[in-house]
């Protein structure tokens, strides 16, 4: 891997190091890098900030970068901040929200102070092989593939952590080396990429700045989401049947989004009234298990539709009939339910059906045990929440319709082993196909 590809991207962060990420906008860049490099005790990241003047960002070649605001986690206590510059600046950077995991090798890349500013290779720009060691709760801690003298780190605080590959997808942000000096262990500490869409998603929400969202690179494209579709526990007689299955539903889906050339970044700009809530901004749009969902909604759509052709206008009829909520928190849980309940999701059918998908049981759409999880908005409720739905007689007559997607495929696929067991892969694919269709049908038949 070459140092070249990542050098233009890392800058220096006055004692420290960044790495310029483009969001969705053309007015503006973002550095991503440590709060503790900007602080007025580099010791202590919860010391007072420098002031905007005192914040000096340059490039490898020492071109200046000003900055126009400082964006804060909400958690003072973690150590990461995004700069947001006054222009828009030229990066190649990509991010991964891909947990670094057991075994993964990794790049970091920064500016050390022992070797900056002296003229030679890069002016000081350096970066090393680590591979993962441990993860803590707030962070994951990387261990260097030879010994790395501490004095020869100190300064890349604030570093990019970005997957060892010719691909530049940055993982996480250094924080720390592990340890004091005279303990050092070799290691340091970085903290996730995601947790830098929590500052945006903070200044959007409590702070009010409006600013603007920063995509995955996983959505480039809906193939690189396969390993969220149709993901199924073990559990099955044949699991070897039941993989070949999650393989063909895939390609079906594959056959249909490369016919028109579209992916999640084409659907988010060109579709975006449609997908969007007028009641609050959907920062679940942003991520890849919410593309992950949207492309079994349209597995799952020309499966049961058999469109004549897979186009833009076939794709704005799946969503007036069938849209995709993607819950990560309670909190999500509620906006979409109140949004729902107003009626404030734009050109959606009165008899639509809306497609659930949650991360966890307890936020899942409670059903009743002998039915699939279809339920009119009064008969819906998170677990283990305070919401309580007080409009709902305003709107008796309102006839949407919530899936739980983890139940529906459960009851389609997965729960129906003793169905599609008697057919062969190879042999009886039409045959498959037809009884998964079936079974999807009959709970997504009433739309219109």
């Amino acid at each position: 891997m070459s140092k070249d590809q990542f050098v233009q991207n890392t800058v220096k962060v006055n004692g420290g190091t960044g790495i310029i990420v483009n969001p969705l906008t053309d007015e503006y860049s973002y550095v991503y890098t440590a709060k503790h490099v900007i602080a007025e005790d580099a010791e202590d990241p919860n010391s007072n900030l420098l002031s905007l003047d005192k914040i000096v960002v340059s490039t490898y070649d020492e071109k200046e970068i000003k900055i126009k605001d400082i964006l804060l986690h909400k958690d003072k206590n973690l150590d990461i901040v995004i700069l947001q510059t006054v222009e828009r600046h030229d990066s190649k950077v990509h991010i991964s929200r891909k947990e670094i995991t057991q075994g993964e090798m990794v790049r970091f890349c920064g500016y050390p102070n022992l070797t900056r500013n002296n003229g030679f290779e890069l002016d000081g720009y350096m970066n090393h092989s680590y591979k993962y060691d441990a993860k803590y709760t707030h962070h994951v801690k990387l261990r260097p593939s030879i010994n790395i003298d501490y004095k020869k780190i100190v300064g890349m605080s604030g570093g990019g952590v970005f997957s060892d590959s010719e691909e530049i997808h940055l993982r996480a942000i250094e924080t720390r080396y592990s340890g004091s000096s005279d303990q050092y262990d070799g290691c340091v500490n970085a903290i996730s990429i995601h947790n830098f869409d929590d500052i945006i998603e903070y200044n959007n929400t409590d702070k009010s700045k409006n600013v603007s969202v920063v995509l995955s690179v996983e959505l480039n494209s809906f193939e690189s989401l396969e390993k969220f579709t149709f993901s199924f526990g073990d559990g099955w007689d044949n699991p070897n049947l039941l993989n070949n299955i999650r393989k063909l539903l895939i390609k079906i889906g594959k056959d249909g989004v490369t016919s028109v050339d579209i992916s999640p970044v084409k659907v988010k700009e060109e579709l975006e009234s449609l997908l969007k809530c007028d009641f609050y901004v959907n920062f679940e749009m942003n991520d890849p298990k919410y593309w992950a969902t949207f492309f079994e909604l349209i597995i799952v759509s020309i499966l049961i539709d058999e469109p004549e052709k897979f186009d833009r206008e076939y794709l704005v009829n799946i969503l007036r009939h069938r849209r995709v909520i993607y819950i990560d928190s309670d909190k999500t849980w509620q906006k979409h339910i109140l949004s729902i309940i107003n009626n404030k999701y734009v050109d959606h059918n009165e008899n639509g059906f809306f497609i659930v998908k949650t991360n966890s049981p307890s936020q899942r759409v409670i059903f009743q045990p002998e039915k699939i999880s279809t339920l009119y908005i009064d008969e819906v409720n998170s677990v283990g929440s305070y919401f309580e739905i007080d409009e709902v007689q305003d709107n008796e007559n309102l006839k949407k319709t919530l899936i739980d997607l983890h139940a529906l495929n459960s009851k389609c696929i997965y729960d129906d082993q003793d169905s599609l067991e008697i057919y062969n892969i190879v042999t009886h694919r039409q045959e498959i196909k037809a009884k998964i269709k079936d079974n999807y049908s009959y709970y997504l038949k009433n739309e219109n």
